[in-house]
């Protein structure tokens, strides 16, 4: 059976015998059991190791004090944490896994909210813009209408602006781009 760093997608049924594999299981019986494949069988710690490696932790940049110009940071969809009553649910594979998107995170489900952004996809950027910048995370329930959370970002660009003598960037991906464009539209003078 193909393994190693040089098998992948598109050679694998041609390397080392893996047609072979496939014949004898497409082919086994209780006479002719199959050799050349093992089955796998996970418990539920060693397969939740398999789902705690595909679960995505949240970041969230917030100063303390604003000092510099800032930037906010808008993921796209899906690409906000998500938490309901303060347990980690998007993107949180064990409990998707255990129907937690119609479980817990249900559109009408209570106490829902955004807690953070996917720190595999934006954590970087914010790392590297916090030498030059105050760097603010707008974490959004991308699940729910653009308008309530438009009106979350107005405010916090008002509160910035009153309060600071600074300018504000706004870096938006995807989803986050259309958000930024609610508080356009919403609020054009803002």
């Amino acid at each position: 059976i193909a393994k190693g760093s040089d098998t992948n997608h598109f050679n694998y049924f041609s390397k080392n015998g893996s047609c072979t594999a496939i014949l004898e299981a497409l082919n086994a019986n209780a006479q002719n059991p199959v050799t050349l494949f093992k089955k796998q069988q996970y418990t539920d710690g060693e397969r939740g190791i398999l789902l705690d490696a595909l679960s995505l932790k949240g970041v969230n940049f917030s100063p303390e004090k604003i000092t510099r110009d800032v930037v906010f940071i808008v993921p796209g969809i899906m690409g906000s944490t998500i938490e309901r009553n303060g347990d980690h649910q998007w993107v949180n594979m064990r409990k998707l896994n255990d129907g937690g998107i119609s479980k817990n995170l249900n559109i009408s489900a209570d106490k829902v909210e955004a807690s953070g952004v996917i720190e595999k996809y934006y954590n970087d950027l914010a790392e590297q813009l916090l030498g030059q910048y105050d760097v603010i995370t707008m974490q959004f329930d991308w699940r729910k209408s653009l308008k309530d959370a438009a009106k979350i970002l107005k405010q916090k660009i008002e509160d910035i602006l009153k309060k600071h003598n600074v300018k504000v960037h706004i870096i938006a991906h995807s989803m986050g781009g259309l958000l930024v464009r609610q508080v356009m539209m919403d609020f054009p003078d803002t």
